[in-house]
Order: C-alpha cells, then structure tokens, then sequence
C-alpha cells in the first residue's frame, strides 16, 4: 500500500464487499507445498526495476526486489510478449517479495486511515462505532471490525506456513508497462490507489487509452502464465494462494489446486 492512498469518494462505484470478504476467507484454505525454489533478483535481468516502497522510505523495504526463479522466468516471458507488438516497451515492477516488517507498516497505515476516514463505515452498527468509542469495549470491537476491513485492500501480515501473505512468498508482483522512452503508460490511477478506479476492469466500457492499456497488460501477463487480482490492476500471481484461488475461479475445472510457493522469511544468504 501506499503513503499515497486516494481517498475513496461517494461517486465510486461500490466494492462488492461480499466477494472480498469470501475471498479474504477462501485463498487462505489453499494447501501448499513449496517446491524450494530460491528466490533471485531481478536487478540484470532487463526488467525496469523501481523498488516502490523502498523509494517511498517504508521501514524494512529493500532497494532491489526479489521473487521467485520460475516468477522471474516469466515476467521476462511477457516482457518478451509485449515487445512483439510494442517494440522498445518493458515490464517495470514495483515490488516483488515483501518482508512481513514492510506488509506490517502497510498494513498499520491503511489500518490508521481507515480508522480517521468516517465515510469508509458505512452500516449504522459501523457508524455508531465510529462515533461512540467511549468505553473499552467499544473501543476493541471497533479495532476488531477495522482489522476485518484492512484485510479487503491490504493483506494481513502473516509468516504462517498454511496462510502467509502473498508477497511473502515470492510469488506476487506489483507490475506496470513503460514505453520505449521509459515513460509509464497510463493506467488511470497511481500504484496503490484503493479507489474503485484501480479494479482492473474499471474502464471497460469506456472509449480510453487507459482501457487499452490495462488491457495490454493483462494480457502480457496472464498470457505468461499469472492470474490478476481484479481490484488492482497492478497485481499479478503465480504459484502462490492467490493463485491458486484466482485460476479455479476462472476455470472451476481447472487442475491447480495445491499452491507451489510458501512463505519465505527472510532472503537467502546469498542474496
């Protein structure tokens, strides 16, 4: 998440807070068996590499960014997808394997605003919350729901074997497209916007290069092999939870079901 929050407005179009509620629930009941594979930095690879939270001065963020080998291998797959039809264009990623300090200071920042932000609480139950935390028990039922709420745009920090957090396992990447200047694309919204601006599909009945864009990066990225998470259009899978989940949902008759990447503490010591 970023420092950088766009604030969410009355003329955005609703979350379907259902459908992230089961799927906070769901991709955590994922099996895993992790394969072993080490994670590699992605520095000579001839990605653009841009260590977003690292820029932003998150504490614990690293200034190169790791992932996975076979992620690695196909980012490099859709770099080599787009470049067929956009010659000199490259894959710029932001973030790769994140070190559950960093998903803790991004989890807290969300939590806090969330916690200032009275238009995000919506329910009477919520808004008497909100407006009456006079008594301890009010006070800890409201810290409660605001850590359920965090969860739909910031996963929870986890280290747990049978449910880390995405980015702990080396299989998530926060990705994006620039030209043959080096000039990012236009996607319609900064990275880490929490706006329903940012869903992946948000522009797509609209007549806009923005749409086209999206779509060119969807497309180089899933036709290497990731999923999308459809609230940020930036986020992309492969072998982890969220993967796994992502690909049953698209094809329920899918044969994945057992994610291939774990967490991963901490970086190899020859890293």
């Amino acid at each position: 998440m970023s420092s950088k929050k766009s604030s969410r407005t009355d003329s955005d179009q609703s979350i379907d807070q259902d459908f992230l509620a089961q799927w906070s629930l769901s991709w955590k009941t994922i099996p895993i068996q992790d394969t072993g594979e080490s994670l590699v930095s992605i520095g000579d690879s001839g990605l653009v590499v841009s260590s977003a939270y690292y820029d932003q001065g998150i504490h614990g963020a690293l200034p190169e960014i790791y992932v996975r080998k076979g992620v690695l291998d196909k980012l490099l797959l859709a770099q080599q997808y787009l470049q067929e039809t956009h010659p000199g264009y490259k894959v710029q990623v932001w973030d790769g394997w994140r070190p559950i300090l960093v998903q803790q200071a991004l989890f807290d920042a969300y939590k806090a605003t969330l916690c200032a932000d009275e238009s995000a609480w919506a329910s009477p139950e919520e808004k008497r919350l909100f407006n009456n935390r006079r008594t301890d028990a009010d006070q800890a039922k409201f810290d409660r729901l605001a850590t359920i709420k965090t969860q739909n745009f910031v996963s929870l920090p986890s280290d747990d074997p049978k449910c880390p957090s995405p980015h702990l396992t080396g299989g998530s990447v926060d990705v994006t497209i620039v030209d043959a200047n080096g000039d990012p694309l236009d996607m319609g919204t900064e990275f880490d916007d929490f706006s329903d601006r940012a869903h992946t599909n948000y522009f797509k009945g609209h007549d806009s290069p923005i749409k086209d864009n999206r779509r060119l990066l969807f497309s180089v990225m899933t036709r290497a092999g990731f999923t999308n998470f459809p609230y940020e259009w930036w986020h992309f899978d492969f072998g982890n939870q969220f993967y796994v989940l992502r690909s049953r949902l698209a094809d329920p008759r899918s044969s994945i079901h057992i994610a291939s990447y774990g967490p991963v503490p901490s970086l190899p010591t020859n890293a």
